[in-house]
């Protein structure tokens, strides 16, 4: 781990609060896991006698062992009892590492055994990512010694988190179990997701034949059973068990967007009147990710969330600070944070309509015109920027500048006369589409993008969807190649404002890779398909295709400095 990453880690909790003493005891032991594996937990905590409130989470992740040590020993140093728990099969924890599969045990046993400590006073649960999982899973029946939680980066809806309106995250989950298969491996990623059928991609390629990562490939509808039930059904219902405030971090450019979202609404009325959610202009990492405009303020989380965990913790454990509660949402374009007692609504939505002439215009054209491109799905269009990219290079995850590329016959492209007022979105975007294809079935994606004055163009917000997928979710009847469809696509929630001079730009594609996978143009289950066909895909103004935008008039006051 680079020791710069450890330098800034201190830096930012220092930023906080500063310690209280140098003096530090630490510990390893083997905790009882739900079927007696010995699990690796470390423990730090100030030398002096007594209990102290405690600050814990549990990590898959063993390569982040010197960034847990430091955390833990940072957050001793300023009081706290604080450490962490290896899951099992990782690191010197024993047993067999199945993911998603053993944390609500395993963190109740790691629970009763903290409360069993002599020096253990009110306890706060904290992780990012999987780590926030695992205290998802905790939720219900929570011991009285647990007074709070802060989860970063972690939402409680794994269907939204893995696919898009049946259309599968590569970049995120693809990488992510190959990363963690166990095996010997062959190929690189994002070639591998090239492999037919994609199924066997793990037994093939990877070295092990994942059982877990299939699931995730075959089901491929959100009321599938295996998403509304089991592991993935209690972790949906979690938010609306909890009984202890909670601090909810989420960023406009990570993947866990609407999950964290989801879980906040989903919070009991009494326990959101007092818990925290912080949405800034960050990718999974807790890195800002928006080129051109200026953010300042916006590292007030710190590396991983840690300087908002002690910020949260010291006000729920100790006392210390401003109590912080409601939303606060970093404006892109405005570059400030805003404070909301909930999350607010759009106040209209302005409709703009796409034209024959391939413009958004605020009139409504009533004649109808085809426009079409070509979709190869053997040649995919390769995305710079998107929300809910993981394993890309950091410079192509978020808000980024497009590259100069000819694109001619692959895509549409609508743009709008330039803004001669400031534009401020607040919510989702949503676009309807009459379109028809060629094929059996397919995808029809769209981009928004900002145009601004000098020609530099920058993507703000995604979405896209398979005709399959949309027509059953609607009780329509199966899609028939040619004929006229209407699609009705919903972006994620954004908080932007446009500059004067900017223009608006509205892409739609049918590849968005490697956000998602390819659709292959045929009607079998994507990860089963072993052979891809071209399609024409049609879009037809003049019948109701539109972009509608949420926007905000006014805002909240500027959230408080010190945050």
């Amino acid at each position: 781990m680079a020791d710069n990453i450890l330098s800034e880690i201190t830096a930012s909790l220092e930023a906080v609060r500063r310690r209280e003493t140098f003096d530090i005891y630490e510990e390893s032991v083997l905790v009882s896991g739900k079927d007696g594996s010995g699990l690796y937990t470390k423990v730090f905590r100030p030398e002096k006698c007594g209990n102290f409130p405690v600050l814990f989470q549990r990590s898959c992740y063993e390569e982040q062992q010197p960034v847990l040590d430091r955390i833990s020993m940072e957050l001793a140093a300023r009081g706290y009892a604080a450490g962490y728990q290896f899951c099992r099969g990782v690191g010197k924890s024993q047993g067999k590492w199945e993911p998603f599969v053993h944390e609500r045990e395993d963190g109740r046993m790691l629970i009763k055994w903290l409360t069993d400590q002599p020096w253990c006073g009110d306890i706060g649960l904290f992780g990012l990512s999987y780590l926030g999982f695992a205290l998802w899973m905790l939720a219900e029946d929570l011991p009285k010694k647990v007074k709070t939680m802060a989860i970063s980066h972690a939402g409680s809806d794994r269907y939204d988190a893995m696919y898009r309106n049946g259309m599968f995250r590569h970049d995120v989950y693809t990488e992510w179990a190959r990363r963690n298969a166990g095996g010997k491996m062959q190929g690189s990623y994002p070639d591998c997701c090239n492999y037919k059928p994609f199924i066997s991609v793990s037994k093939d390629l990877w070295g092990n034949d994942l059982s877990w990562f299939r699931d995730w490939c075959i089901h491929c509808r959100k009321d599938d059973a295996y998403w509304t039930e089991g592991t993935w059904g209690q972790l949906y219902v979690a938010p609306e068990k909890i009984q202890v405030p909670v601090c909810l971090t989420g960023g406009w450019y990570d993947h866990h967007l609407s999950g964290i979202l989801g879980a906040y609404n989903r919070l009991p009325e009494k326990v959101r009147e007092n818990s925290l959610l912080l949405v800034g202009p960050w990718n999974h990492d807790l890195k800002p990710c928006v080129d051109a405009y200026d953010l300042p303020d916006a590292e007030i989380a710190g590396p991983q969330a840690y300087a908002q965990v002690l910020r949260w913790m010291d006000m729920q454990l100790k006392g210390i600070g401003k109590k912080e509660k409601g939303v606060m949402l970093y404006e892109i374009g405005g570059g400030q944070w805003l404070h909301y007692a909930s999350m607010p609504e759009p106040e209209h939505r302005e409709v703009y309509y796409l034209t024959s002439e391939r413009k958004l215009s605020r009139i409504w054209e009533p004649t109808e015109q085809c426009l079409t491109y070509r979709y190869d799905p053997a040649f995919p269009l390769k995305l710079t920027g998107g929300e809910s990219l993981l394993y890309t290079e950091e410079r192509s995850r978020g808000r980024r500048l497009q590259p100069e590329a000819a694109n001619e016959g692959q895509m549409l492209i609508f743009r709008s006369g330039i803004l001669e007022n400031s534009l401020r979105l607040g919510g989702k975007i949503r676009v309807h589409l009459t379109v028809k294809t060629t094929a059996e079935d397919t995808a029809f994606g769209i981009r928004l993008l900002e145009e601004k004055k000098n020609g530099e163009i920058f993507n703000i917000r995604g979405d896209i969807m398979s005709i399959s997928h949309s027509n059953m979710t609607n009780g329509k009847q199966a899609y028939r190649q040619g004929e006229e469809t209407v699609l009705e696509l919903e972006t994620w929630p954004v908080f932007w404002r446009f500059s004067v001079g900017s223009r608006l730009r509205l892409e739609i594609r049918s590849s968005m890779f490697p956000e998602y996978h390819q659709h292959a143009n045929t009607i079998e289950p994507w990860a089963l398909a072993e052979e891809m066909k071209t399609a024409e895909q049609t879009v037809i103004t003049g019948a109701g295709s539109r972009i509608e935008l949420p926007v905000l008039e006014g805002c909240e006051a500027p959230a408080s400095k010190n945050k």
